[in-house]
């Protein structure tokens, strides 16, 4: 059946007002992965493992005893070949940040994400990679924005996209298989019973009942990768999801998501996969555990280990890449969905919390110390000097530059705020240049990054809109 723009963009509003998409529970497929605060080495990167049936999610509110790491099973995955080093200072989008002056913002004309989009062209599929509750990550050794998202009744598309900001040009870095197209998705990938998989089908589905929960409505996880269901599925072709802020890129350079809310009912699991952009392949990372990252954020620590927090009160996650291991903490205690991201010189997650009054405060997690990570209130909320943020809307966009040793907040049009996390200090900047549009209704979550190499901001709010660079 085709998706139209129109009873698409009704489902996601119904979804909306009902709680779904963006509420504070989400129906996460991790059960068997037992609740402890262990370190939880599910699969190799690649490797095909059981895991759990499709259930809420009821984290623990006790304190968790200190993780104890233990050993993967398997081994993980070797690095790619290292990326060409980024061409810096000759290039055109060079002159034009030049040419910036400091503290404004400059549309980059002719970079619409929707040009990289899939053939035939459907405006409303296409968009929903971005505003169905989606983000995105900075790839800092090619210089690249990483955009991947769509999920639910909104996007079937589970295309890897990329801005390359050398080049101001969007790649469509994979392709969607079983015959979907930009305007259709396969008959085969409408069938929901395979959600809980995580992975679309190859092709038309035969499910005997005892693969299948007592509903008859999911495919039992721990059936989901032995036979009769692992040849019907198509490991190269993850399902299209609300990722939210649990896209990130890995010190093997791939792009991965935790992601969740698939395509076609919302339907979620633990699986949690990277994309090779030097092989243009998919493999499989150990799952999330249960209670970890659930409709929240992840932040790039200086080690390379990816920490979660949940959108929802969930559990602290860790995970450690050169073991293909997660190690899960105590919980945040209340919905961390603000924008995240460590404060890298101190080894500290802040989290942008939304007040009632419209304004902003950080809290904090020392991830420097594992007993406050499983204390009863895991985090310490930080006075702050200044004029804190408020007005940004919801999930603004949250980066820590480490040059400056500051964080950067923005929700929408020039303004843009930064917080010192050495002096605990608010400021309100008022950047000159281009205007940029007002955000995303549901959120940037990780769409606005912070160039290293070419020392700005890089902003993608919509595939209808162009990029904008905001230079400090």
């Amino acid at each position: 059946m085709r998706h139209t723009a129109p009873p698409l963009m009704l489902t996601a509003m119904l979804a909306a007002l009902l709680g779904g998409c963006g509420g504070s529970g989400s129906a996460d497929a991790n059960a068997a992965s037992t609740a402890s605060s262990e370190s939880l080495a599910v699969n190799s990167p690649g490797a095909i493992a059981g895991g759990a049936t499709a259930s809420p999610e009821t984290p623990s509110t006790s304190p968790a005893p200190t993780p104890t790491p233990t050993t993967s099973p398997g081994t993980p995955a070797s690095p790619s070949p290292a990326p060409t080093p980024v061409p810096v200072g000759s290039g055109a989008v060079d002159a034009i940040i030049a040419a910036m002056p400091s503290n404004s913002w400059k549309m980059l004309p002719n970079t619409m994400m929707k040009d990289a989009c899939p053939l035939p062209y459907n405006s409303y599929a296409c968009e929903a990679v971005m505003s169905a509750w989606s983000g995105g990550a900075y790839d800092n050794a090619r210089d690249r924005m990483v955009v991947y998202g769509g999920g639910h009744a909104d996007s079937w598309y589970n295309n890897m996209f990329a801005f390359d900001l050398a080049q101001m040009k969007w790649m469509r870095l994979s392709e969607m298989g079983g015959g979907s197209t930009g305007d259709s998705p396969s008959a085969a990938w409408h069938d929901s019973r395979l959600e809980s998989c995580g992975f679309y089908p190859k092709g038309a589905v035969n499910l005997p009942a005892s693969v299948l929960n007592a509903a008859g409505t999911q495919v039992l996880y721990s059936a989901c990768f032995t036979e009769p269901v692992l040849s019907q599925l198509d490991l190269q072709q993850p399902r299209s999801s609300h990722t939210y802020g649990g896209v990130f890129v890995d010190p093997l350079g791939r792009y991965c998501s935790i992601g969740e809310t698939y395509y076609v009912s919302a339907a979620g699991s633990p699986v949690s996969v990277c994309f090779d952009p030097a092989t243009s392949t998919w493999s499989r990372i150990a799952d999330r555990p249960q209670g970890i990252g659930a409709r929240g954020q992840t932040a790039v620590a200086a080690n390379g280990h990816i920490w979660a927090v949940a959108g929802a009160e969930g559990n602290i996650g860790e995970y450690i890449p050169e073991s293909n291991q997660w190690v899960r903490y105590g919980v945040n205690n209340y919905d961390a969905g603000g924008g995240t991201d460590i404060d890298r010189k101190r080894n500290q997650l802040y989290t942008l919390f939304p007040e009632s009054d419209g304004s902003y405060s950080m809290r904090r997690w020392d991830l420097n110390s594992p007993a406050s990570l499983n204390a009863t209130q895991t985090y310490a909320i930080v006075p702050s000097n200044g004029a804190a943020p408020a007005g940004l809307g919801s999930r603004p966009g949250l980066v820590y530059a480490d040059a400056q040793d500051l964080f950067y907040a923005w929700g929408g049009d020039r303004s843009v705020y930064t917080y010192s996390p050495s002096t605990s200090t608010w400021s309100k900047l008022a950047p000159a240049g281009d205007v940029p549009p007002a955000q995303q209704q549901w959120g940037t979550y990780g769409r606005f990054r912070y160039s290293a190499a070419r020392k700005v901001f890089v902003l993608a709010n919509s595939t209808t809109q162009n990029v904008y660079l905001y230079k400090p």
